[in-house]
């Protein structure tokens, strides 16, 4: 299919605000292209677009451009050659999961440093090549800035966020750790940490009434209970910083049993990026 200079291969993921293609060029060769689907999605477009140029790493994906391919907003970026993440789960180790865990921690330093917070660390949003790939730049904010968008709305995944990005306070790095230890606990476990009832979510997160992982495997050290239950301290400024973090997760490697284990399958409500309105 033809989309204006550019050969489409295939449908790479897509969401209320945009589709993202595989596609060639006869300059940029193989790329990836985030198309608006509406003309409102165009800010949050350019806002990724000016974000992703803060970065320089090939874990994240590089700025080629912004511009309008056949009249529709498009932000052209380089093509991360990893798999998606949750597609190797069933034949990973407890030991591969950390080490990917450890390479996605670097990727999350280097955008930190940046001034800047994801706000939707998650499966998803993640591939695994030589190391850990981030994508997805679409809702992140400066380190600092409301969860909550000018009208009240908070973007992101429920299951994987923090209290306070659930109350509409300020985004940063632990933000994104937080998250992190969803993904890790979720990965390992094929669990959520916390409930996804709406009367429950936000008051078992703030209660830390969670069931550590050791519970639904045996097989994990006590270590790693601890270390999930320290990210998910409901107070940003309790949660260990990443220096902190990737010192205990490398310290906890030789522990992680090597056998593999049969998750389940993401589901659609707990996994996918929405809006919720704040309050």
């Amino acid at each position: 299919m033809r989309f204006g200079a550019f050969e489409v291969v295939r449908v790479l993921g897509s969401g209320a605000m945009a589709a993202v293609y595989e596609a060639r060029h006869p300059d940029f060769g193989s790329v990836a292209l985030k198309v608006a689907m509406h003309e409102r999605y165009v800010r949050p477009l350019e806002s990724e677009h000016a974000i992703l140029h803060r970065f320089a790493h090939p874990g994240l994906p590089e700025p080629l451009g912004f511009v309008r391919v056949a009249g529709q907003p498009t932000l052209i970026m380089s093509l991360l050659p990893g798999a998606p993440f949750a597609a190797g789960e069933p034949r990973r180790s407890a030991r591969e999961t950390l080490s990917l865990a450890i390479s996605l921690l670097a990727l999350l330093d280097h955008v930190h440093r940046r001034g800047a917070v994801h706000c939707d660390v998650k499966r998803q949003n993640v591939l695994v090549g030589e190391s850990a790939e981030l994508l997805d730049f679409g809702i992140a904010r400066d380190i600092g800035a409301p969860a909550a968008d000018a009208s009240g709305q908070i973007a992101g995944t429920p299951a994987y966020m923090p209290p306070e990005v659930l109350e509409g306070g300020e985004v940063g790095p632990a933000t994104d750790l937080y998250s992190f230890g969803v993904l890790l606990y979720r990965s390992l476990t094929g669990r959520f940490p916390f409930p996804w009832d709406p009367t429950l979510h936000l008051g078992s997160k703030q209660e830390r009434a969670w069931l550590p992982p050791t519970a639904l495997r045996a097989d994990l050290p006590a270590a790693l209970d601890e270390l999930l239950y320290d990210l998910f301290a409901p107070h940003p400024a309790e949660r260990p910083g990443s220096g902190a973090l990737r010192a205990r997760l490398r310290a906890l490697a030789p522990l992680m049993p090597l056998g593999a284990m049969a998750l389940t399958e993401p589901n659609a409500t707990t996994d996918t990026t929405r809006q919720l309105s704040e309050g």
